[in-house]
């Protein structure tokens, strides 16, 4: 993969876990930990009902950097939107890159 190629700015983001001092809720959330850039490329989607809803999923596979932290409790945003890491797998050996498995709702539809 070169440089050109890579046209996307990815933020990859990791949970972080604090206790609500009123009823000690466990809450996640989810930090900065790089900002990279990649490429995306969109392998399918669907609505699916979820929630009592329908809702509109996007699936993609993104090519990054190589990142030795990175796991499937981490997520990725891109262009608006909240990438959850359904799998990921190294490309072209020796650890210079990534491709990872994402999935998005884009929100419900009451078409």
């Amino acid at each position: 993969m070169r440089a050109g190629t890579r046209d996307r700015r990815i933020l990859i983001e990791g949970p972080t876990y604090t206790r609500d001092p009123d009823t000690n809720e466990l809450i996640e959330t989810f930090g900065e930990i790089a900002r990279v850039w990649g490429v995306r490329k969109d392998s399918g989607g669907g609505e699916f009902l979820k929630a009592g809803g329908i809702v509109a999923e996007t699936r993609a596979l993104f090519w990054i950097p190589y990142r030795a932290d990175l796991s499937t409790s981490h997520q990725l945003r891109c262009e608006g939107l909240t990438w959850r890491i359904e799998a990921f797998r190294e490309l072209a050996g020796r650890r210079r890159y990534l491709e990872v498995q994402c999935t998005a709702d884009q929100g419900p539809s009451y078409g």
